[in-house]
């Protein structure tokens, strides 16, 4: 496994912070990736990680675009029932 830079360092113990049990590890972790999410340089940073293989990353990513993809369709369900 390759050395990652400061920045995909960074990200990926974000990342990991979220599979903690501790509530307020997650909720630490989502405010400090929600600015770094936003801006376009994060996607290089993002493909290193995922390059990287750690499976505990992986899995985070995973879970979350789960969840966005679990919260999407419930709420497309509410819009077509009401």
């Amino acid at each position: 496994m390759a050395a990652l830079s400061a920045d995909a360092k960074t990200m990926a113990d974000l990342l990991t912070a979220l599979t903690h049990p501790d509530t307020n590890a997650i909720r630490q972790a989502e405010v400090a990736l929600k600015p770094l999410l936003k801006k376009a340089e994060c996607v290089p940073v993002l493909v290193e990680v995922v390059k990287a293989r750690e499976a505990l990353v992986r899995r985070a990513l995973l879970l979350h675009y789960i969840l966005l993809l679990w919260l999407t369709l419930k709420y497309a369900q509410v819009v077509i029932i009401c």
